[in-house]
Protein backbone atom coordinates (compact mmCIF):
# COMPACT_ATOMS: atom_id res chain seq x y z
CA UNK A 1 0.00 0.00 0.00
CA UNK A 2 1.45 3.27 -1.01
CA UNK A 3 0.42 4.97 2.66
CA UNK A 4 2.71 3.26 4.74
CA UNK A 5 5.18 1.41 2.06
CA UNK A 6 4.56 -1.96 3.37
CA UNK A 7 2.60 -3.79 0.75
CA UNK A 8 1.14 -6.47 3.52
CA UNK A 9 -0.29 -3.36 5.67
CA UNK A 10 -4.33 -3.33 6.15
CA UNK A 11 -6.74 -0.48 5.81
CA UNK A 12 -9.35 -0.18 8.67
CA UNK A 13 -12.93 1.46 8.11
CA UNK A 14 -14.24 1.60 11.79
CA UNK A 15 -18.11 2.56 12.87
CA UNK A 16 -16.39 4.69 15.39
CA UNK A 17 -14.79 7.44 13.53
CA UNK A 18 -11.35 5.65 12.30
CA UNK A 19 -10.29 5.26 9.34
CA UNK A 20 -6.51 4.31 8.67
CA UNK A 21 -3.86 1.90 7.17
CA UNK A 22 -1.54 -0.19 9.16
CA UNK A 23 1.60 -1.26 8.29
CA UNK A 24 2.54 -5.17 9.56
CA UNK A 25 5.47 -3.32 11.79
CA UNK A 26 2.85 -1.34 13.59
CA UNK A 27 3.40 2.30 12.15
CA UNK A 28 -0.45 3.82 10.93
CA UNK A 29 -1.13 6.15 9.31
CA UNK A 30 -4.89 8.31 9.39
CA UNK A 31 -6.59 8.47 5.92
CA UNK A 32 -9.96 10.42 6.89
CA UNK A 33 -12.28 9.87 9.27
CA UNK A 34 -15.89 8.23 9.42
CA UNK A 35 -18.87 11.52 9.97
CA UNK A 36 -21.92 9.31 9.31
CA UNK A 37 -22.51 5.73 9.64
CA UNK A 38 -26.02 4.50 8.69
CA UNK A 39 -25.61 0.60 8.93
CA UNK A 40 -26.13 -0.68 5.82
CA UNK A 41 -26.89 2.07 3.70
CA UNK A 42 -24.57 5.06 4.29
CA UNK A 43 -20.59 5.59 4.79
CA UNK A 44 -19.95 9.04 4.84
CA UNK A 45 -15.91 10.22 5.24
CA UNK A 46 -13.55 13.29 5.76
CA UNK A 47 -11.14 12.20 3.28
CA UNK A 48 -7.73 13.29 4.25
CA UNK A 49 -5.64 11.38 0.95
CA UNK A 50 -4.10 14.16 -1.33
CA UNK A 51 -5.22 16.88 0.76
CA UNK A 52 -4.66 16.22 4.48
CA UNK A 53 -6.56 16.82 7.76
CA UNK A 54 -6.86 20.73 7.47
CA UNK A 55 -8.17 20.23 3.93
CA UNK A 56 -10.45 17.26 3.68
CA UNK A 57 -12.30 16.11 0.40
CA UNK A 58 -16.14 14.33 1.45
CA UNK A 59 -16.51 10.30 0.28
CA UNK A 60 -19.90 9.39 0.22
CA UNK A 61 -20.26 5.08 -0.08
CA UNK A 62 -24.45 4.67 -0.67
CA UNK A 63 -25.36 0.46 -0.42
CA UNK A 64 -28.64 -0.73 -2.00
CA UNK A 65 -29.85 -4.28 -1.91
CA UNK A 66 -30.15 -4.99 -6.10
CA UNK A 67 -31.37 -8.65 -6.53
CA UNK A 68 -29.11 -11.05 -4.77
CA UNK A 69 -26.49 -8.44 -4.64
CA UNK A 70 -26.05 -5.03 -3.74
CA UNK A 71 -25.04 -1.48 -5.61
CA UNK A 72 -22.41 0.37 -4.71
CA UNK A 73 -22.28 3.82 -5.30
CA UNK A 74 -19.42 6.70 -4.35
CA UNK A 75 -19.11 10.17 -4.70
CA UNK A 76 -15.85 12.09 -4.03
CA UNK A 77 -16.49 15.58 -3.92
CA UNK A 78 -14.51 18.62 -2.27
CA UNK A 79 -15.27 20.20 0.58
CA UNK A 80 -14.97 24.29 1.33
CA UNK A 81 -11.68 24.20 2.68
CA UNK A 82 -10.81 21.50 -0.06
CA UNK A 83 -12.41 23.38 -3.17
CA UNK A 84 -9.15 24.91 -4.23
CA UNK A 85 -6.94 21.87 -4.46
CA UNK A 86 -10.29 19.85 -6.42
CA UNK A 87 -9.12 20.30 -10.24
CA UNK A 88 -5.88 19.17 -9.81
CA UNK A 89 -6.57 16.26 -7.27
CA UNK A 90 -9.62 14.98 -8.96
CA UNK A 91 -8.11 12.97 -11.96
CA UNK A 92 -5.99 11.34 -9.64
CA UNK A 93 -8.88 10.41 -7.41
CA UNK A 94 -10.56 8.95 -10.06
CA UNK A 95 -8.02 6.77 -11.50
CA UNK A 96 -7.73 5.43 -7.89
CA UNK A 97 -11.08 4.51 -7.42
CA UNK A 98 -11.01 2.73 -10.68
CA UNK A 99 -8.10 0.64 -9.30
CA UNK A 100 -10.49 0.39 -5.81
CA UNK A 101 -13.84 -0.60 -7.28
CA UNK A 102 -12.07 -3.48 -9.78
CA UNK A 103 -10.18 -4.77 -6.40
CA UNK A 104 -13.54 -4.72 -4.72
CA UNK A 105 -15.22 -6.66 -7.15
CA UNK A 106 -12.31 -9.17 -7.57
CA UNK A 107 -12.73 -9.96 -3.88
CA UNK A 108 -16.87 -9.72 -4.11
CA UNK A 109 -16.38 -12.70 -7.03
CA UNK A 110 -14.03 -15.09 -4.43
Amino acid sequence: RRHTGDPRSRIFLLASGRFYERASDGREVDLGKVTQWNEPHLIVIDFYIATGPDHPTEVEIRFEDVGKGTKVMILHRPKPGSEHLWDERSPRYAASWQLVLAALVRHASI
